[in-house]
């Protein structure tokens, strides 16, 4: 994997209306359908999928400070939360930030800004910092 910051923010189900939902709502994102076959980047295989997902998903591969790239997206999620409430609220839905970095000082600073964002979502979240060259 590149050196950066990758952002994920997944709604899934087997009922989940994925068109329903792209429509509602202004944010970036990449629609699966169960049963659908779809080519990994990273293992260059195909695999067919095991339940509908909705995914925003954003990238970083310059020097944004790591709190700032996830405020950003953070606030994006807040901004449609009233369209994708009862979204989250019938299927499964995480937000994962994962960093690949060179640099020993890369972290993520947990502000009241994103605490107070993720409260708001209330999906489970995950950050992983992975070590690279």
């Amino acid at each position: 994997m590149k050196r950066g910051k990758y952002f994920y923010f997944t709604i899934s189900g087997d009922n989940l209306d994925v068109d329903g939902l792209a429509k509602k709502t202004n944010m970036e994102h990449e629609i699966y359908r169960k049963g659908e076959s779809t080519k990994s980047k990273i293992l260059d295989r195909y695999y067919f999928q095991k339940t509908n997902r909705f995914v925003m998903k954003d990238v970083d591969q310059g020097d944004t400070i790591t709190t700032a790239f996830l405020k950003k997206n953070l606030d994006i999620i807040v901004r449609d939360l009233p369209v994708i409430k009862p979204y989250l609220l019938h299927n499964n839905s995480k937000i994962e930030l994962v960093i690949y970095s060179s640099q020993k000082n890369d972290y993520v600073r947990l502000t009241k800004g994103i605490i107070h964002c993720l409260d708001l979502i209330g999906v489970p979240t995950s950050f992983v910092i992975w070590e690279c060259e």
